[in-house]
This record gives C-alpha cells, sequence and structure tokens, in this order.
C-alpha cells in the first residue's frame, strides 16, 4: 500500500477540462444546501429550480430561519450528487430576492408540494452566485456504474479513477 500521501497526490490530479455549471447540474436535481446559522454550519436539501450564467436558483420560504438569517451576500456552499454518477461542488454567494416574475419563470408543479401557488406570500428565490466549483465524475454511470467500479478495485482491475475539474459559470 503506498503511503497517504502519494495516494491524496494521486487522486488530486485534474485531467484539465472545465466544464459549466449548467452541464453538471440540472432543473430538478437535489442540492445539499449548508449555511452560516447561529455560529455553525447547517445544511437543507432544495430543489434546483432553474439555472442561470454560473448561478444555482432555488424557490425557498423566505420566513424559514435559515433564509432569516442569511445576510447580503452570505457564502453559501452546494453539494450535488447527481444521477450521473457525478458530484459537484459549488460554493457563492446568496441573494434572496421576492420578484414575482422570477418567481413564475421558476414556478413548477413539484413547488405546490410545498407552496401555495406562485403567489404564496413567503415564496422568494434563492440565488447562488458561483464563485469557486469543483466535479469529480466516476467512471460508469449511476448504481451500476458504481458497482462495477467497486467490484473492479477489489479484483486488482484498473478502470480509471474518473475525472476531477473546475466547474466555471
Amino acid at each position: 500500500m503506498p503511503p497517504v500521501d502519494e495516494i491524496v497526490a494521486t487522486d488530486r490530479h485534474a485531467d484539465g477540462s472545465d466544464h459549466a455549471l449548467d452541464e453538471l447540474v440540472n432543473e430538478g436535481d437535489v442540492v445539499m444546501l449548508t449555511t452560516h446559522s447561529g455560529g455553525h454550519l447547517t445544511s437543507r436539501p432544495l430543489t434546483v429550480a432553474g439555472l442561470g450564467a454560473g448561478t444555482l436558483l432555488f424557490l425557498v420560504d423566505g420566513t424559514a430561519d435559515w433564509v432569516l438569517s442569511l445576510d447580503a451576500s452570505a457564502e453559501v456552499n452546494a453539494s450535488i450528487s447527481t444521477r450521473r454518477n457525478d458530484w459537484v461542488s459549488v460554493t457563492g454567494a446568496a441573494t434572496v430576492s421576492n420578484d414575482p416574475e422570477a418567481i413564475t419563470r421558476l414556478w413548477s408543479p413539484a413547488a405546490s408540494a410545498y407552496f401555495d401557488g406562485a403567489d404564496d406570500p413567503r415564496l422568494r428565490v434563492l440565488q447562488v452566485h458561483m464563485e469557486l466549483g469543483e466535479y469529480w465524475s466516476a467512471p460508469g454511470a449511476g448504481p451500476l456504474g458504481r458497482l462495477v467500479s467497486l467490484v473492479s478495485a477489489a479484483v486488482g482491475s484498473d478502470i480509471g479513477s474518473g475525472e476531477r475539474g473546475r466547474v466555471t459559470p
């Protein structure tokens, strides 16, 4: 077994490719959004309602304590595990808006599980403006791809370690 520093150094290689945020994340993907609240990091799952140029958009309850605790341009992290066997981490400034046009544009039938309609007075748009992003992509796709990777590693076969790179706006 190689020393830990060699394993870490090997794992830190990037294949040199950058991918745009909207190539890796789709509307409907679920993220774990981490914020600072009361001196602690807290996370909650949110569904991506839309994507802009380097921006993740969510419909949120503006009366929720964690939303109310966001100050102007609060730094947050969104971690995403996609259905395609990709993992994405995006860090950036969060802003909250009550723009009715944006709410209407982002509204979907799925949002009605949480809100009384696009005119619900609690409804806000949370925007995460990406400042830094990374992705990791494992070989194969979905649960079967992960299983093949695990079995291959267990029998000493090298099917590749996937790729790692930067996420761009």
